[in-house]
């Protein structure tokens, strides 16, 4: 299972700081054109308050990566999120943020995926759940309470760890790394209970 980017979808949005009464200021414009029976403004004043919760909910999510471990750099974000939230909400896969775990003196490098109210999650939940649908060289593990399973064929310093919680998904894809054990240390410090449904 590969970590693939997501196509941009030609949703661009300004990359202003976000107004924290932005969403509400677009509400209100959305219900003064429905009072107005202007359908076609409320549902572009909708689509831009969508656009900026997706930001809102990635600025809260991206800083939900655990810190880097000893030796290792965990790489800035590459946009401000507007990019990648609105291309997954466009794709309808939910809210994705992706960072990079790169190795200061050494060429390890560890793409890390979350994954929030997107219909991979059942999926890959159901998978992680059924010993009989583990793909080779595929062993499922447990994180505290959480499901998991780590990829890594003989000799290979390639692994993949995905972890499901809820409607959460963690996904470490690594270069360079011998053993599981980082990318086990690193899922166990992503701090969930902040992307789970109320």
């Amino acid at each position: 299972m590969k970590i693939v980017p997501i196509a941009l979808a030609g949703l661009v949005l300004a990359a202003a700081p976000l107004r924290a009464d932005e969403v509400t200021e677009t509400m209100e414009r959305a219900r003064d054109a429905y009072a107005q029976r202007n359908l076609a403004v409320v549902a572009e004043e909708l689509g831009f308050a969508l656009a900026a919760v997706a930001r809102l909910r990635y600025q809260e999510y991206v800083v939900l990566f655990p810190k880097a471990p000893s030796g290792w750099v965990l790489e800035d974000p590459r946009d401000d999120g507007t990019q990648s939230a609105m291309s997954a909400q466009a794709m309808g896969v939910g809210l994705i943020v992706d960072r990079e775990y790169t190795q200061q003196n050494g060429e390890g490098r560890i793409r890390a995926r979350l994954s929030v109210d997107s219909p991979l999650v059942q999926a890959m939940g159901a998978m992680v759940s059924n010993p009989t649908m583990l793909q080779a060289y595929t062993r499922r593990i447990r994180i505290g309470r959480d499901n998991a399973m780590v990829k890594q064929e003989p000799g290979s310093q390639q692994i993949e760890l995905t972890l499901v919680r809820g409607n959460t998904l963690v996904q470490l894809e690594s270069e360079g790394v011998a053993q599981p054990d980082l990318l086990i240390e690193l899922a166990k410090g992503f701090d969930l209970s902040k992307t789970q449904r109320r």
